[in-house]
């Protein structure tokens, strides 16, 4: 009976092993992050405006990728739709990015994401004089009237894929 039980122990154990649980109100949010992956000080330059639940990247010389999880009551979702919210935020991407130094396609889709329905904004950039490529997914959801945020900047595809797959795996009870 004991060997059995520590066996259970183990293997529930290894089963949640590397994952964070996150109180969006009365929602709990669970994320693993990903191998080869760093929390980020949230002292840094570079989080969104809101309450910062975490920030992860992973640099080296010629790629980078980090995600960025946010939790506000701070936005327009109280007087607008989330539909409407996402065209208007890629209105304002458009204006941000596209200017003498950068130019950008943002578009909008929806993504269900464990049961969720969640807005995406995604913004490919090009910086003109160098060429460089990089991306940003916006992934939104009103969570108890707040607005729940998932950022992953990336450049390279499987920068892209481990954070998707961390964030299109976790789950929300």
């Amino acid at each position: 009976m004991r060997n059995i039980f520590t066996v259970l122990v183990l293997v529930l154990g290894s089963f949640s092993f590397g994952q964070e649980v996150y109180q969006l109100d009365s929602i709990s949010w669970t994320f693993q992050k990903p191998d080869g992956f760093e929390y980020k000080d949230s002292g840094q330059d570079g989080f969104s405006a809101g309450y910062e639940l975490f920030a992860i990247e992973r640099n080296d010389d010629l790629y980078f990728g980090s995600m960025e999880a946010t939790y506000s009551g701070d936005n327009n979702l109280k007087s607008m739709t989330p539909e409407v919210y996402a065209y208007v935020l890629q209105d304002g991407f458009e204006k941000a990015f596209n200017n003498e130094k950068f130019k950008a396609q943002v578009n909008v889709a929806k993504q269900y994401i464990d049961g969720r329905n969640f807005y995406l904004i995604r913004s490919f950039v090009t910086e003109i004089e160098s060429e460089m490529i990089f991306y940003m997914d916006y992934y939104f959801s009103d969570i108890a009237e707040k607005e729940f945020g998932v950022t992953i900047y990336y450049n390279n595809d499987e920068d892209k894929n481990v954070l998707e797959q961390s964030f299109f795996n976790s789950k929300f009870r």
